[in-house]
């Protein structure tokens, strides 16, 4: 308690202001006040709540309905493939420095018209079984490098056979060692008997057309046979 003195009025005694600052009023009306209050405060509360939940729903709705439309323009791998290819197909058939490509072109048949056309490999043209040189397609083209040896020939003459089967959707199993011991690959009469040794050696260059000779049993001796001529050999290995 504090006490103060104010002249004739004698002492007036006052309560501490902290007891002030804690009093609550007491009376009906004030609890009705403050009842109504905190009911107002629990009520806006609630209601705040329900308008997150509300909101956070409707975006999940929203997710849940773009995900159908999603997933409708998702392709499959074989779709995927299918339409880059008709799209490679249309570049290719407008674009007159890639007419001659096919479109199902491979990497490594890019890499090698790139050699070709930096001059560092030359075409080849392999004439097929009873085929003509002068007919483009009954002669294989590979590209090969300048110093590929007859060996490297023969092996992308293989992995060209089997492209172009593979792209005629043929499916058929080659016995590529039965093929070379009963044909003979060459070029202006001279035939390729050595494997190791590099086309240049024998004067195959840029467009060069190689013949196909198919060995046959005649006569107790081996022959070449090719378009009506007939060359006898006792030394074929």
């Amino acid at each position: 308690m504090e006490s103060i003195e104010n002249g004739d009025f004698g002492t007036i005694t006052t309560k501490p202001k902290e007891k002030y600052d804690n009093f609550k009023p007491t009376t009906p009306e004030c609890k009705e006040r403050d009842n109504t209050n905190a009911e107002y405060v629990e009520e806006k509360e609630k209601a705040d709540d329900d308008e997150k939940n509300v909101s956070i729903e409707e975006k999940g709705g929203e997710n849940e309905a773009e995900d159908p439309s999603e997933d409708s323009k998702t392709l499959s791998h074989p779709e995927l493939k299918l339409f880059f290819q008709e799209a490679l197909a249309r570049v290719i058939q407008i674009d007159p420095l890639l007419a001659d490509l096919h479109p199902q072109v491979t990497p490594e048949e890019v890499n090698a018209l790139i050699e070709l056309e930096h001059g560092r490999a030359m075409r080849v043209w392999v004439e097929r079984e009873g085929g003509d040189e002068s007919d483009g397609e009954k002669a294989w083209g590979l590209v090969v490098s300048r110093e590929a040896t007859v060996h490297q020939l023969k092996q992308s003459l293989r992995h060209h056979v089997a492209l172009v089967l593979s792209r005629q959707g043929i499916k058929k199993r080659i016995s590529w060692k039965y093929v070379w011991k009963n044909n003979w690959l060459s070029y202006e009469g001279t035939r390729l008997t050595d494997d190791n040794a590099k086309l240049h050696l024998y004067g195959i260059r840029n467009k060069s057309t190689l013949r196909n000779h198919k060995i046959q049993l005649g006569g107790g001796r081996n022959m070449l046979v090719h378009k009506g001529w007939t060359t006898h050999s006792s030394t074929l290995r």
